[in-house]
């Protein structure tokens, strides 16, 4: 059967997408942090602090949430100028598309569920089908690193899960009643207390 698209042709598309997404990667994550003497990217939304959430609409109050934290947002723009230099090698480019996923991501379903502008969804998603795409091409070293990895195979126990349910229950009180009270002198909501002293005196009873 005659091919209709050649390996070469092949990878010559993903190369082409594959550094289109890269540059708009480092691009949008560039003026997190850096915009040439323009504000950055959500300092133009710092004036809605004052207003009201009844206010806002869904993509305002978005935006106002990441202008609220600069710190947030440049931690963001440097990983993906990360992820984006990285898929520029053909050697790290499966590095860049498993660390840009999880943020392409998380960036579509804000675009989606907050609605920001239809523009703005349609190239998140041709970003995030990107590096699906290379995760997909590179699949064979994702299943070698997952076998040399040589993870155990455990069998289901219900008295191992029981016993890692009382163990949940005691780092619970260790951390909520011993460590948050009586070393850093936190103080924890009353009814918390309440429920877990009226716990015990009915145990006693």
């Amino acid at each position: 059967m005659m091919k209709i698209v050649s390996k070469s042709s092949l990878l010559y598309i993903e190369k082409v997408l594959r550094y289109f997404t890269a540059f708009y990667m480092i691009r949008y994550g560039v003026i997190k942090f850096y915009n040439f003497g323009k504000p950055l990217q959500f300092d133009l939304y710092t004036y809605y602090l004052d207003t009201t959430i009844r206010e806002l609409s869904s993509t305002e109050l978005l935006w106002v949430f990441y202008s609220y934290a600069p710190l947030y947002t440049i931690v963001i723009g440097i990983l993906e100028c990360i992820g984006g230099v990285l898929l520029f090698s053909p050697k790290y480019k499966l590095h860049g598309a498993l660390l840009s996923l999880p943020i392409l991501a998380n960036v579509f379903l804000l675009n989606y569920f907050y609605d920001i502008p239809d523009t703005a969804k349609i190239n998140v998603t041709i970003y995030l089908l990107v590096v699906i795409m290379v995760c997909l091409t590179e699949r064979k070293r994702i299943r070698t690193t997952l076998k040399a990895l040589n993870l155990p195979t455990v069998k289901f126990s219900f008295i191992d899960e029981f016993k890692v349910v009382i163990g949940m229950v005691l780092f619970y009180i260790l951390l909520n009643i011993i460590f948050k009270i009586f070393i850093l002198e936190i103080e924890v909501s009353s009814v918390l207390l309440d429920k877990f002293f009226s716990f015990f005196n009915s145990i006693n009873v």
